[in-house]
């Protein structure tokens, strides 16, 4: 796959590893890295019309930087692009002088990759246990995703998501990635729930519990079947590596963010059973947290939803009212339910609210839609009844 190269790509991984610019002409800029006044990389204002100029910006960059020119250039080029790629690890057939796989093998790769996508492209917004038709929505997102082209000799598709630039929230204040990177962010948190409930454990034994908690990760059947279908039957194992877009790496949960998954040919058969569970609908799993109201706004003129984003501790945290509250979650309420001028009360008084309801955790930030109780502290009961209007 292609993609265009942009300066700004440039100008961003030079301020982002402490280059500044210390000088500015009519044909471009001299830039000098933090504290080494001798690292200077002369960057033209344009490279459109003479390419070798980027090649030698690239090269002299790489040479200060102690990086190979390769490694520079894929960084620079895929800088606002997530890459995930699924690995078929199969035998090859050299019988009439080529390398060569089963065409069934290489259709199960694709087919599987495929399934899992569409997968996401639901479960990336809403965790359902079974996915079903897309909505047009839903549509959109898996047609944003493309495929690059395998490599000789290997049987592998990288699996591109551009993204936009990572933005500023000054409300907390910290980095948070662009929204389309819920994709594969998404995806990779499903991918850790099924190795750590379903192929890690020394024995299979999945409770409904366990099922629920993957679902809220992420986990469909649909995904599970894909996962199943590029292990071609259990006839050869496969790997999922990722690459996360170098634009992002400042972003809050970045560092956390999984690099590289296995899957044996042996837990075909798990993933099978596992699929086979989630065909019942497992309930979502509800939690409470309490917060302050950062904001209050309608979500659309002609709704009667407001969404109400809250500033919430860690979620090991988040039932205790004197924690850091550093991390934000979203709630969607009707005006027909509450009373909008006690809520706004709370924004303008400070007051510390408490809120349960079923969690979208992959979403950037967490989202509740229709709360199943939201008041300020020590107003609700322990049951968790709802204060409404």
């Amino acid at each position: 796959m292609s993609f265009t190269f942009e300066r700004s790509n440039l100008m961003e991984w030079l301020a982002q590893h402490e280059w500044s610019a210390v000088s500015r002409g009519e044909l471009g800029e001299l830039w000098s890295r933090k504290g080494q006044p001798e690292t200077q990389v002369a960057v033209p204002k344009s490279f459109d019309d003479d390419p070798g100029a980027l090649e030698a910006t690239v090269e002299r960059l790489a040479y200060w930087e102690q990086l190979s020119p390769d490694i520079l250039r894929r960084s620079l080029l895929l800088w606002n692009v997530d890459v995930s790629e699924f690995r078929s690890n199969v035998g090859t057939d050299t019988d009439f002088g080529v390398s060569a796989a089963q065409l069934k093998v290489v259709n199960d790769l694709l087919s599987g990759a495929d399934r899992i996508w569409r997968a996401v492209a639901h479960t990336a917004i809403k965790q359902t246990a079974q996915v079903g038709n897309l909505s047009a929505a839903d549509e959109v997102r898996y047609e944003s995703v493309m495929a690059g082209f395998t490599e000789k000799g290997s049987y592998k598709l990288p699996v591109y998501v551009k993204l936009g630039k990572p933005t500023v929230d000054n409300a907390l204040p910290v980095i948070v990635p662009d929204e389309k990177r819920v994709m594969t962010s998404s995806l990779a948190k499903a991918l850790q729930a099924v190795n750590e409930f379903v192929i890690k454990p020394p024995t299979f034994n999945l409770q409904d519990d366990d099922l629920r908690e993957m679902v809220n990760q992420g986990v469909s059947r649909e995904l599970i079947v894909g996962i199943a279908e590029i292990l071609s039957e259990g006839s050869n194992d496969a790997t999922t590596e990722f690459e996360w877009a170098p634009s992002h790496s400042q972003t809050v949960g970045a560092n956390s963010l999984p690099r590289h998954f296995e899957f044996s040919a042996s837990c075909h058969d798990l993933l099978t059973e596992t699929a086979n569970r989630l065909t019942v609908q497992i309930e979502p799993e509800k939690n409470t947290f309490v917060g302050k109201l950062l904001g209050v706004e309608k979500e659309a003129l002609d709704s009667d939803l407001y969404q109400i984003t809250l500033a919430v501790p860690k979620n090991s945290e988040r039932l205790n009212p004197d924690a850091e509250m550093n991390y934000k979650l979203q709630v969607s309420v009707s005006e027909q339910n509450y009373d909008l001028r006690q809520i706004f009360n709370w924004l303008e008084q400070k007051t510390t609210v408490r809120v349960r309801g079923v969690v979208n955790r992959n979403t950037t930030p967490r989202h509740m839609e229709s709360p199943e109780s939201f008041a300020p502290m020590g107003i609700q009961s322990s049951t968790d009844d709802e204060l409404n209007s």
